[in-house]
């Protein structure tokens, strides 16, 4: 997804305080970035001189990755049967690459932002002036952040939504912030040395990351819940995220809460704005078009009950009305492979 970028990033080298590695030997750059990173092959389509720059620093547990392969006149090939417990986030600073990632297919060119799940194999075919600067979190470090968030344990992984990543009003969040990161951690008197500023920094990433690309949290995460709102609303909301995919009752709220049918109605519209069983509703929507974004062969129907939706036409004007396209249309949005 295309983004705005207010620097001119095509001669931008981040983190030059930071070298991992320089090296124009195939195997020291395949064995180097596999233990940086994860195991993976890297191989040239066709022989090539190799220029090979790593730029990689740690902010307590996460880690900033700048590469660039120095070869422009070439094509890479990357394959990795598994990304491991790795979220990322990669920016593309230069070149062009082609992604084919748990189930999708994904492109990017200079200025376009991309996530990256867990678990999944990846294929990337890359040109070689492909020059990508990388947010790497790992999957405990991220749930830790997004459990602190919401005040309990989560009761599923968390799944972020790829083919929403970013929209031209959010983009510029994630990239100032990590821009400004690496800035200063390329200066010789950075802040970044500052244990305390270090900290800031690295829960200032990680709540951009949670607050800003859509995932299966939020819906809780986004409610406007005060902080004096009663102890029993937030026992209902963890109730719904744990039985999300369970038949789920007003009753089974109220008797969740431990209040009456009443107090927990009026503490809703007071604490969160909007009546308990409607809340349901907005999760379950959200869950619905991850759902229908992640899932190669999935149909708009089997999703629809899956998520907990009886009435079809119900289920297509409510999500149109909270994410302003159809469910057909974010299917036939999508290019799996």
């Amino acid at each position: 997804m295309q983004i705005a970028v207010s620097q001119n990033i095509t001669n931008w080298r981040p983190l030059r305080n930071h070298i991992g590695l320089v090296s124009n030997d195939l195997a020291e750059i395949r064995n180097h970035m596999s233990q940086c990173l994860f195991p993976h092959d890297l191989r040239p389509t066709a022989p090539c001189k190799i220029v090979f720059h790593h730029h990689f620093a740690e902010l307590g547990e996460i880690a900033l990755s700048y590469t660039d392969y120095g070869s422009p006149d070439s094509h890479f090939k990357v394959v990795a049967p598994s990304m491991s417990d790795m979220f990322a986030v990669s920016l593309t600073l230069g070149g062009t690459v082609e992604i084919f990632h748990a189930g999708e297919k994904l492109t990017a060119r200079s200025g376009d932002l991309l996530l990256l799940q867990p678990g999944a194999s990846l294929t990337m075919n890359m040109s070689g002036d492909f020059r990508p600067l990388t947010l790497w979190a790992k999957r405990s470090t991220i749930e830790r952040a997004l459990s602190g968030e919401l005040g309990y344990a989560l009761p599923e992984p968390l799944k972020f939504d790829a083919q929403s990543l970013v929209g031209p009003a959010h983009a510029p969040q994630i990239v100032r912030a990590i821009a400004s990161v690496c800035e200063d951690l390329g200066a010789c008197d950075s802040y970044m040395s500052l244990p305390r500023v270090s900290r800031h920094a690295e829960r200032m990433l990680l709540g951009l990351l949670i607050s800003v690309i859509p995932h299966n949290y939020t819906a809780v995460l986004n409610a406007e819940v005060s902080q004096a709102a009663p102890y029993y609303v937030k026992r209902v909301m963890q109730y719904v995220a744990q039985n999300l995919k369970s038949d789920i009752a007003f009753q089974d709220l109220v008797a969740a809460s431990g209040v009456s049918a009443r107090s927990l109605q009026s503490a809703f519209q007071r604490f969160v704005g909007e009546t308990p069983m409607t809340f349901v509703k907005s999760m379950r929507l959200d869950m619905a078009r991850l759902e229908l974004c992640k899932t190669e062969g999935s149909d708009v129907t089997g999703v629809a009950f899956d998520c907990g939706f009886t009435q079809l036409s119900k289920f297509a004007a409510d999500y149109r009305k909270r994410f302003g396209i159809s469910p057909s249309q974010t299917r036939s949005s999508l290019n799996f492979h």
